[in-house]
């Protein structure tokens, strides 16, 4: 008896020696005192509803007209936001692989976001020298659709498409490793008029490049990163001017210190050359459930420090945007873990829509079951992988659909005008069964409105 247990607890100390650290049971993170938290963002909601309205809506009159051109007095018209300017999007990188699902994900995308992102990985697009990717075939990479099925998804259904990244370290072909920096630029530049010349006219912009500071594998690669330069300039001489150009960097420029410093820095230089730079792009990932605990406990991520990164980028004068967002449902067990998800992410939501220098904020992955691995590990999807819509699809829908809306009737006066104030965006004005469309940007004062 005593030969046999020093046996097996001998095997049972081999095989515990043996075991890698992230195969071993992790202790459960658990959920922090939230007082201070929940404290912090009431005191910061009245600011934020009213920069919300001082910098996504303005006040403007209409002029309403018939077909003839006559003014239509003492009309009763509706008006409704048909589609923001502000862009809400998501990632749409499983459309039409999700088999029996495919419906109920498009339908839960098309409900909430005027935006959606797609992959423009060289890696996936070339993964053969000279062999591009971009039709429909109907296969495709896991994660990696075709670009024309991503563009053919947003014409039915009226989104605003990016495509995203046209240049990134971790996706440079297997193929052109051992490439010189020369023969890279070449490479690039042909794949830049490829799909500046296919896509230029119908996406809405481009992460040109991705991720800068961190794949310093790319044969292009420096310490100053001056290819972001490069390739910017490049894409600039081929894309037209409305298709924004953009880059976008991981998740420790919002508050990391330095590294906010040094993407501001980057940003600065490429502007003061005269180099055209349309976006500039933040990643939020909370890969685990202690980094979401971190964000509870106020250790990273608070309204304060955000606002000082985002201030000291805004001084640049080029838009910002929030490009891929990853929050967990799984701090606390799923069913609190849900809950504290849809608060969190509704509080980021708030703060990013209010700030002055944001022009849009794209959540990652729509649905669980259908993400990368640390993405997937902690359900960081809207929805469940059943198409469940989950605490955190309500409250954002409620947000984009409910409060952040213009929906409104108004009644012309003797000359055909009427005063409204509304969310900027595009406009749907009806009448009598019959439908005008405008659009209502900053500053706008006199819209004309025509009845045909």
């Amino acid at each position: 008896m005593r030969c046999g247990s020093m046996t097996v607890c001998g095997m049972l100390i081999a095989v515990s020696c043996l075991a890698k650290p992230d195969d071993r049971p992790k202790a459960p993170v658990a959920v922090p005192d939230l007082s201070e938290y929940r404290a912090q963002w009431a005191a910061e909601r009245p600011r934020l509803a009213a920069e919300a309205v001082s910098n996504r809506t303005g006040a403007a009159t209409i002029a309403v007209r018939d077909a003839a051109g006559r003014p239509l007095a003492n009309s009763r018209i509706r008006l409704r936001l048909a589609r923001h300017a502000f862009e809400f999007g998501c990632n749409c990188l499983v459309i039409g692989q999700l088999k029996e699902k495919d419906a109920a994900y498009e339908a839960a995308f098309t409900n909430l976001f005027n935006l959606a992102t797609t992959t423009f990985c060289l890696g996936v697009i070339e993964k053969k020298e000279g062999e591009f990717a971009f039709e429909d075939k109907g296969e495709c990479v896991w994660r990696r659709p075709p670009p024309d099925r991503a563009l053919a998804f947003c014409r039915r259904n009226n989104l605003r498409v990016k495509g995203q990244p046209l240049m990134a370290g971790s996706w440079h072909p297997a193929w052109a490793r051992k490439r010189s920096p020369e023969e890279c630029r070449a490479m690039y530049d042909d794949y830049f008029s490829r799909v500046a010349k296919r896509y230029g006219e119908s996406y809405a912009m481009f992460d040109v490049v991705n991720e800068a500071f961190l794949h310093k594998t790319l044969p292009l690669y420096t310490k100053e990163c001056e290819y972001v330069d490069w390739a910017l300039a490049n894409a600039a001489d081929k894309f037209p001017k409305s298709c924004r150009l953009c880059i976008n960097e991981a998740s420790m420029v919002n508050d990391v210190p330095g590294w906010g410093v040094r993407y501001y820095e980057l940003v600065k230089r490429i502007r003061d050359k005269g180099i055209r730079l349309d976006g500039v792009g933040f990643q939020f990932h909370l890969f685990s459930d202690k980094s979401l605990e971190g964000v509870l406990r106020g250790k990273t991520w608070s309204p304060q420090k955000l606002r000082r990164a985002y201030d000291r980028m805004a001084t640049l004068g080029v838009p910002m945007y929030l490009t891929e967002i990853t929050i967990p449902s799984t701090l606390g067990g799923l069913e609190t873990g849900e809950k504290l998800q849809a608060e969190v992410a509704e509080n980021f939501y708030r703060f990013w829509f209010a700030h002055p220098g944001f022009a849009g904020i794209t959540w990652w992955n729509l649905c669980d079951g259908a993400a990368w691995k640390k993405e997937g590990d902690v359900l960081a999807g809207l929805i469940g992988a059943d198409m469940r819509r989950k605490p955190v699809y309500e409250a954002l829908w409620k947000l984009v659909r409910r409060e952040w809306t213009t929906d409104v009737t108004v009644t012309t006066d003797g000359k055909g005008c009427a005063s409204f104030r509304g969310y900027f965006g595009d406009y749907e004005a009806t009448l009598d069964g019959k439908t005008a469309s405008f659009v209502l940007t900053r500053g706008a004062k006199d819209i004309p409105v025509s009845f045909r």
